[in-house]
């Protein structure tokens, strides 16, 4: 399910990385583009790491463990809200205070508090998640890498050219983060769920 998610949050991410600027350009032409683009882009960081975490998220539903989610979440509310006043106040980063604390503060959130809780409350290793999740990350890095080489080739200029792109591009990425993410395993055990389903279907 993380590897699923996460392929689904990364293929989104770099594509919108590569091909964001042209939606831009054709949606809302007379605005200041580049910034709304770098804050887009900023705000969507917190997908990279998230988008296989979200699968997890039932644990605590499950395990009845709600209280700790909580508090980080108030804490991180509250870390967030601080955070933007100082940098606001203290520094000339405007209005990109606001998008790099909350980037930030779910950046650590996901990375470091959710996998760590979440293997202790199912009573596994600390580090159970982390493979999945550094594997997730690679694959993300890979996946903007290759869409921002396929933008300097060629950047869309109209609409349809621009839903060809992100249709090219999201079954590159796809295949790309299938090969990097899944391993031999995983695609023994997709193997035996579709033999059992087909099996199913027959009886």
């Amino acid at each position: 399910a993380m590897k699923v998610s996460g392929m689904l949050s990364n293929v989104g991410f770099a594509g919108f990385a590569a091909l964001g600027m042209a939606y831009y350009r054709l949606w809302i032409p007379n605005q200041e583009i580049e910034l709304i683009y770098w804050l887009t882009v900023i705000s969507l960081l917190t997908i990279i790491p998230g988008g296989p975490m979200k699968p997890l998220y039932y644990i605590y539903t499950l395990t009845v463990k709600k209280r700790i989610p909580c508090f980080i979440t108030i804490a991180g509310g509250v870390l967030n809200v601080a955070g933007m006043y100082v940098l606001i106040r203290f520094t000339g980063m405007g209005i990109y205070a606001v998008v790099w604390t909350t980037a930030a503060v779910m950046m650590a959130i996901n990375l470091i508090s959710n996998p760590l809780y979440m293997a202790h409350v199912l009573h596994l290793p600390w580090h159970t998640f982390y493979p999945g999740i550094i594997r997730n990350l690679l694959a993300c890095s890979a996946l903007t890498i290759l869409f921002q080489a396929f933008a300097r080739l060629y950047m869309p200029d109209n609409w349809l050219c621009l839903i060809l792109c992100i249709l090219l591009y999201a079954a590159a990425g796809c295949a790309l983060h299938l090969a990097v993410v899944f391993g031999r395993r995983d695609w023994n055990r997709i193997k035996g769920l579709i033999k059992r389903r087909g099996a199913r279907q027959n009886d």
